[in-house]
């Protein structure tokens, strides 16, 4: 009865058909910057979706050289709003979260695509091993809704419910940790989940300046899990907190912090910047996206350096991290930047 409410929703769950109409496609090659999402499947191969405008519909794109060249495949979504998230597990295999948060599969290379959420939303996806795990909105909006963790057992398994109840403020975030743990950051709760879907543990958010975390961002590698805490904003830049627990929650610590918009920040400490996305390589590596800027840290987050080069000039971008060495950063619209180290970036 605890679920009772999801029983429509999911009701249905397997697949159900895409729109028929759909915008042109704009066939072969397709430069980085037009590109909506990527996933990258090794250093070299990568699947993307293109970026919809009226006259073009989002297309799968593969590159086979760590992402320099594209070329499209397949046919358009019928979906010309957005593109918000792309999963592979092969050049054929792929889900895509579109438009307003609807979840697309293909099989084929995306010659054909299929809706695998009939209502509701999703609001994040990813994969670990042979599991796809969906943190979706499956009735009401996504501002409102109550989200849950959902698991789906690769390749034909049903969708299945892993987590408790999260509230939508702040909205909830999701992490792989290692290769068989998913950690979720909302509603005022941290989760963390085992690949068979076990909880490991539910903990409040930590506090920061006598508050608790208002989370804008999560990461997670190993044993290590970080939470990006905003305060006060203005201007472009934010007061802010990385913490980190290395005991799934039990115990948080500051690592860095800026808590005055007036004081010059100590060298070293995490930028004023509003944050786009961050991201770990490793208990050590992580990437902070700003609005106008790329940061590197090398100590879990202690201290952050600029990076030369990348700049999503006030476009949301994302990452894709491969491993503590290989990683991608995108700003649609803007363009696709490539480390082969983890310290230096450069435009595809």
């Amino acid at each position: 009865m605890r679920w009772a409410w999801l029983a429509v929703a999911l009701t249905g769950c397997g697949v159900a058909a895409a729109h028929a109409t759909a915008p042109p496609a704009c066939g072969g090659t397709v430069a980085p910057s037009r590109l909506g999402a990527i996933h990258f499947l090794g250093p070299e191969l990568g699947l993307a979706l293109t970026a919809p405008t009226p006259r073009c519909g989002g297309t799968l794109a593969v590159s086979r050289d760590g992402g320099r060249n594209w070329l499209t495949e397949g046919r358009p979504f019928s979906d010309t709003r957005g593109i918000e998230q792309l999963v592979a597990t092969s050049t054929h295999r792929a889900w895509a979260v579109v438009g307003a948060g609807r979840l697309m599969s293909t099989t084929d290379g995306g010659t054909t695509w299929t809706t695998e959420t009939p209502r509701g939303s999703v609001m994040a996806l990813t994969r670990s091993g042979r599991t796809l795990w969906m943190l979706g909105c499956l009735a009401g909006a996504p501002y409102t809704c109550i989200s849950v963790l959902l698991r789906k057992v690769l390749p034909n398994g049903a969708w299945t419910i892993s987590s408790p109840k999260l509230l939508p403020n702040p909205p909830p975030e999701l992490a792989l940790a290692g290769g068989r743990t998913v950690v979720i950051s909302g509603g005022g709760i941290v989760v963390a989940v085992r690949n068979g879907g076990r909880r490991l543990a539910e903990r409040p958010d930590p506090p920061w300046m006598g508050r608790p975390c208002q989370t804008a961002g999560l990461a997670a590698a190993g044993g290590s899990w970080w939470l990006l805490c905003l305060g006060g904003a203005a201007a472009g830049s934010s007061e802010k907190a990385l913490i980190e627990t290395t005991d799934r929650g039990a115990h948080w610590t500051i690592v860095s912090q800026v808590t005055s918009l007036t004081a010059p920040p100590r060298p070293g400490a995490i930028p004023l910047q509003e944050p786009d996305a961050i991201a770990a390589g490793s208990p050590a590596r992580l990437w902070l996206a700003t609005q106008n800027g790329l940061y590197e840290s090398r100590d879990g987050g202690a201290r952050w350096t600029w990076v030369r080069g990348p700049d999503p000039q006030g476009t949301p971008a994302s990452f894709d991290v491969l491993s503590p060495t290989h990683a991608w950063l995108l700003a649609p619209g803007r363009g696709l930047w490539h480390t082969t180290d983890g310290g230096h970036w450069r435009a595809l």
